[in-house]
């Protein structure tokens, strides 16, 4: 942005050319859902990703965490076990571990008032997806019969 500000002021002083009319604004990459290549996988550049794209991306994959947990707890018709429950949960919200990391890595190195403004946004949202997930019925009646059978085996 800053880069724009410059080249504008040089433009208006006469020093260079002003920018084509036609020019686009560049285009932002917002945050990815998908891992970061590599190989360790994690979060990737932090250049890339902006604070401000953040929320629209922790709300995709909030979405995409609830239809994953729908599809392992309400959703599969065989027998609970433990690959296609415990297995299936771990596997469920990789995108949205990796956003709510990456989320935490900006607040606690971004400590601007936009990064604020957007922990006290998101704080609620947050906190609404964790309870969620501890108290889903559904997925309790998944695993609690596991749990039985492990405390059984003595």
């Amino acid at each position: 942005m800053q880069r724009r500000n410059v080249l504008a002021g040089l433009a208006w002083l006469g020093l260079v050319p002003p920018p084509a009319a036609t020019a686009q604004p560049a285009q932002r990459t917002p945050v990815r859902l998908a891992p970061c290549g590599g190989p360790h996988g994690g979060l990737g550049p932090f250049g890339r990703d902006l604070p401000a794209d953040l929320r629209p991306a922790l709300q995709q994959a909030i979405t995409l965490y609830r239809a994953e947990l729908a599809a392992t707890s309400t959703h599969n018709p065989q027998p609970p076990s433990v690959e296609n429950s415990v297995a299936a949960l771990e596997d469920a919200g990789l995108a949205y571990s990796r956003l709510v990391s990456l989320h935490h890595v900006h607040a606690s190195t971004m400590n601007g008032a936009a990064m604020q403004q957007i922990e006290r946004d998101t704080a609620p949202l947050l906190a609404a997806v964790n309870d969620e997930v501890t108290q889903d019925v559904a997925l309790y009646r998944c695993i609690q019969p596991m749990a039985a059978q492990r405390s059984g085996a003595g």
